[in-house]
């Protein structure tokens, strides 16, 4: 480890005034150092960017597909803060993904498996020729079916009087709730069609 240590503080930019190693250097201040916390709001650009790993992560358990597959992926935001922290960690999404290209901004293709990272920002994975897409529409139609049923449920317990009773934050939080299981609905009618399409 102090080999790998050394390394990194090599390859570190420097503000003047450093010794020559690590292993004679000062340990550092945190007052030295406050002024560069988050950055240029790395930080924040930094969670954006993982949580798209996460969910793209997440997309690649669901279809169960193996570490040596490498399949392109996408990103699609309509944030520009979102669309540059995906730029500026592009690499990193990359690798950590597995892909073996990131695609950003651009329309999902047809036989792309798409997951929701919130409410601005789609994931994709091109699975043509990864994947049976007969399975893969089973499987959505499924999926659909149960969350159409649990937005109809939601829908008749807002519409009943006893509901106005209810506090504001739930209903917020319901609202939202329902909010978001429309879309995912619509997504994953989009992807089934898309699936169609590849089978033919």
């Amino acid at each position: 480890m102090p080999y790998v240590t050394e390394e990194l503080w090599q390859r570190l930019p420097k503000v003047g005034g450093e010794q020559p190693s690590i292993h004679v250097e000062a340990y550092p201040e945190a007052k030295n150092w406050a002024k560069f916390e988050n950055a240029d709001k790395i930080d924040d650009k930094l969670e954006i960017a993982m949580n798209c790993v996460k969910t793209l992560r997440s997309l690649r358990a669901d279809y169960g597909l193996v570490p040596k597959a490498n399949p392109e992926i996408f990103i699609k935001s309509s944030d520009s803060g979102s669309s540059q922290a995906m730029e500026e960690f592009k690499i990193m999404i990359q690798t950590l993904a597995n892909g073996s290209k990131l695609h950003l901004n651009s329309e999902f293709p047809e036989g792309c498996g798409i997951a929701i990272v919130n409410d601005k920002c789609d994931v994709g994975i091109q699975l043509k020729g990864i994947i049976d897409p007969a399975k893969e529409i089973v499987k959505l139609e499924k999926e659909v079916e149960k969350l159409v049923l649990s937005v109809k449920k939601l829908e008749v317990d807002m519409g009943k009087e006893s509901y106005a009773k209810r506090p504001e934050a739930i209903k917020t939080k319901d609202g939202e709730k329902l909010a978001n299981g429309k879309v995912e609905i619509r997504k994953m009618e989009e992807a089934i069609e898309k699936f169609r399409n590849m089978k033919l």
